[in-house]
C-alpha cells in the first residue's frame, strides 16, 4: 500500500510516501517556496510527491474537529471558526480522494518509532500541542504503538518553551533552539519573576 503523508497549515508542511513500510520521499515546503518554515504546501513538492505514484490512502498528520474542541475551549474563536484551516477544504486543489485523520501525538510516536532500529521501546512526545495532549507516552512492540498515559491542555512544557522563547525576544516555534542554547550560559536570577507570571499555587511544576 502507498500511503501519502501530510502536514500542513501550522508550521514546517511537508509530504511523505511511504510503500509498503519503506520511505519513497520525505521533503518540506521550505524546499520549494524557500520560505523558511513554511506553513503552506505548493505545486512543486506536491507534483514530485504524486510522481511515485497515485496514492493508495491520503493521511492528515492530526483530527482537525478535535483541535477545533481545544481552540474554543481556550478562546481561540477566530482559528476555531476559520474555514481556511479544515484540512479538507484545503487540501481539494490537489486531491479529490478521501482524507484520513490520525492522532498528532501518534503521529510523532509514529516517526520516531518506526524510522528507529527498535522492536520494543517506551516513547515519549513532549510537544506544544496536539489536539489536546500536550505529553503522551507510547509502548511500541512490533508493529503495534500503545499509548499509556496522556497530559492535556494547558498543562504543557511545550507551550512553556514557546513562551521563554517569546518574552526573551526571539521567534516562537522557530528559534527555540537559540534560547536552549543560551541557557546553558544563564543563571536562574528572573526564576520568582517567572514563577509569578507563569505558575500559580496548584502548578505540578512548582
Amino acid at each position: 500500500m502507498r500511503i501519502l503523508g501530510i502536514n500542513c497549515l501550522n508550521h514546517d508542511a511537508g509530504i511523505s510516501v511511504v510503500e509498503d513500510g519503506q520511505i519513497l520521499f520525505a521533503a518540506h515546503s521550505e524546499r520549494y517556496s524557500r520560505k523558511k518554515n513554511d506553513k503552506y504546501l505548493n505545486d512543486e513538492i506536491v507534483n514530485e510527491a504524486l510522481s511515485y505514484g497515485t496514492p493508495d490512502k491520503i493521511v492528515y498528520y492530526e483530527k482537525p474537529y478535535l483541535k477545533k474542541t481545544r481552540q474554543m475551549f481556550s478562546g481561540q474563536w477566530k482559528l476555531a471558526l476559520d474555514r481556511d484551516t479544515i484540512p479538507k477544504n484545503y487540501l481539494s486543489r490537489w486531491f479529490d480522494q478521501k482524507i484520513y485523520y490520525v492522532d498528532h501525538h501518534l503521529s510523532h510516536a509514529a516517526a520516531g518509532y518506526y524510522t528507529s532500529s527498535y522492536e520494543e521501546a517506551i516513547i515519549v512526545v513532549i510537544d506544544g500541542i496536539g489536539e489536546w495532549d500536550v505529553c503522551t507516552f507510547w509502548h511500541g512492540k512490533g508493529k503495534n504503538l500503545k499509548r499509556l498515559k496522556s497530559i492535556k491542555y494547558p498543562h504543557s512544557l511545550g507551550l512553556f518553551y514557546s513562551a521563554m522563547t517569546k518574552r526573551i525576544g526571539l521567534k516562537p516555534c522557530e528559534e527555540e533552539y537559540i534560547l536552549m542554547g543560551m541557557s546553558a550560559w544563564g543563571n536562574p536570577k528572573h526564576q520568582k519573576e517567572i514563577m509569578r507570571d507563569f505558575f500559580d499555587e496548584r502548578s505540578v511544576l512548582r
